[in-house]
């Protein structure tokens, strides 16, 4: 029993949760990951995800061929193949004016069902519904 290596509970088949499975699933460490949600699409609401300082580690934390995949997650594969990173502006909340222009160096929005499904792949995932 010594050797036996408990698993990683995750508690959550959101992006975070999942992006960890990926992770220990490319380390070999065991883990169960846990959704409350009867379906990886329950709760889409058309929610999209703009990702862009976190990318140089979100890509070394999944296997390659989830990056490779991740085009497929765009919402707007036009702009990402022309380079479009957009701005973030920041603004004065007291007058609206705004103050600052900053570029992002890269930046991607993705589909959040869509970044969750690719997720999936190669992890079971449990469904437990907690009575309310």
């Amino acid at each position: 029993m010594a050797d036996e290596q408990l698993p990683v509970l995750i508690i959550g088949a959101g992006i975070s949760g999942l992006v960890l499975a990926q992770y220990l699933k490319t380390k070999g460490v065991p883990f169960q990951i846990f959704e409350r949600d009867s379906a990886i699409d329950a709760r889409s609401g058309g929610w999209g995800l703009t990702l862009h300082w976190a990318l140089p580690a979100l890509r070394q934390l999944l296997p390659e061929d989830i990056v490779a995949q991740m085009p497929e997650t765009y919402v707007n594969k036009e702009a990402a193949a022309r380079g479009d990173t957009g701005r973030y502006q920041f603004f004065d909340l007291k007058s609206g004016e705004a103050l600052y222009n900053v570029p992002a160096a890269e930046r991607i929005r993705v589909s959040r069902v869509r970044m969750r499904q690719l997720l999936t792949s190669g992890i079971e995932v449990q469904v437990r519904f907690i009575n309310s």
